[in-house]
């Protein structure tokens, strides 16, 4: 896990994700992967895209909510940066920011479907690192409450 934030401006030739959590009265957003995408097709993870160089966390978050979910972010917080190794050896940063409040309807403009599914319910989720970013969300959640 990394010291990010959503100021964060990617700068290097490294490639950075956005993973955007939904977040809505315990429960969380998720993605059918379509079948025909080349990368991890047909897989259940937490909706986002690249970062493009140039951008930072925040506009890669607006543009990215909005590309693949038909809605813009008003309220959301930086959760965590986490590693992600893929297959061929590149390391992506996965950067994830909670959002708690949008403007629109949520439509699955580039995935196969989207759902909702309590935030403790974790085993269907492809990558460990969605897991992962989804305790610590639940963590933070019940400090906020306290």
């Amino acid at each position: 896990m990394g010291d990010y934030s959503l100021d964060y401006v990617v700068s290097e030739e490294r490639l950075h994700a956005g993973v955007f959590v939904l977040y809505h009265q315990g429960e969380v957003l998720l993605e059918k992967r379509k079948a025909e995408k080349i990368e991890d097709a047909g897989m259940i993870d937490i909706p986002g895209g690249y970062i493009e160089i140039g951008e930072n966390v925040k506009i890669a978050l607006e543009r990215e909510v909005n590309e693949e979910l038909s809605v813009l972010a008003k309220n959301y917080f930086y959760l965590t940066c986490i590693d992600y190794p893929k297959t061929d050896g590149r390391i992506v940063k996965l950067n994830y920011v909670c959002v708690t409040q949008w403007d629109g309807e949520i439509d699955a403009l580039e995935a196969e479907e989207v759902f909702w599914q309590k935030i403790f319910q974790k085993d269907n989720l492809y990558l460990n690192q969605d897991r992962l970013a989804l305790s610590l969300l639940e963590t933070k959640l019940d400090e906020i409450k306290e």
